[in-house]
């Protein structure tokens, strides 16, 4: 199967790598741009980059998706799908239900990564958010894992 893998982060590696471990054609992966790191801000790559180069796999670093660009590329690499992770912390701050966004998305989401949060005030006195252990922040836990279930995610 043609695929285009999408991810950065150290977490999204092990994908990558179980994707070409079973023989499927990763045609593209799109990550984050390199960024300047440590005390001499050598630019880095990201781990997904990193990975991708190992394998001889093309690696595309759009600055933006919106702009046209991006999607002009995956229309040139016609994947039969596009992999990705699904980050729950960031569609819940983004205003989405985690739980209904994955049920919509199904098996087109590769791995969800669970993060919670909670809103706590700060010594100012304002209302802001703070990483929580998982399950006791604001995520419900138990229903992002019966969508995951549902869905077939592993």
């Amino acid at each position: 199967m043609r695929i285009v893998f999408m991810g950065t982060p150290e977490f999204a590696v092990p994908c990558l790598e179980r994707l070409v471990s079973d023989g499927h054609e990763v045609v593209g992966v799109f990550t984050q741009p390199d960024k300047p790191k440590g005390r001499g801000h050598k630019m880095q790559f990201p781990p997904v980059k990193e990975k991708a180069v190992e394998y001889n796999i093309p690696v595309f670093q759009p600055q933006k998706m919106r702009d046209g660009t991006a999607y002009s590329v995956l229309k040139e690499l016609d994947p039969e799908l596009i992999s990705f992770i699904f980050d729950i912390h960031w569609a819940q701050t983004g205003g989405v239900d985690p739980a209904s966004y994955i049920r919509k998305l199904g098996k087109r989401i590769s791995v969800c990564h669970f993060k919670d949060y909670r809103i706590i005030k700060d010594a100012e006195g304002n209302y802001v958010r703070d990483f929580a252990e998982i399950g006791t922040g604001n995520l419900d836990l138990d229903e992002c894992y019966r969508a995951c279930r549902d869905s077939g995610i592993e």
